[in-house]
């Protein structure tokens, strides 16, 4: 799991993506990774997707390359960030979900990216 703090950026306009950078050890099972996205001021909870539950779900598939970074991004939806708000992205593996079946499997988190439309 990982915990991410980050102020969103002078020239951010709209929009606000999470590119996961991760790995696991595994090429045929699911992994699913859990975002709580909240922001440190308001305590307003953005983890909201189009999916049901308390938290961003991403599933993601076994890797063909093992131990090496890959990336896959997922976008919280009704959500508006502002300049300088100062947010707090968690990001933890779900293996108590049946969609996770990377049994005994690691999965390791290597980084997190916001990507935004810039006022350029």
């Amino acid at each position: 799991q990982g915990s991410f703090p980050m102020v969103v950026p002078q020239d951010y306009v709209s929009g606000g993506t999470f590119e996961l950078i991760y790995t696991s050890q595994t090429t045929v099972d699911d992994l699913v990774w859990s975002f709580s996205v909240t922001n440190c001021a308001t305590g307003v909870d953005f983890s909201t997707i189009t999916e049901s539950g308390p938290h961003m779900d991403l599933v993601v598939s076994g890797q063909t390359f093992l131990d090496r970074g890959t990336s896959t991004t997922t976008s919280p939806t009704g959500t508006t960030f502002n300049v300088y708000d100062a947010v707090t992205v968690k990001v933890n593996r779900d293996a108590s979900d049946s969609r996770d079946t990377a049994d005994n499997i690691t999965g390791y988190i290597y980084g997190l990216i916001f990507n935004y439309k810039a006022n350029n």
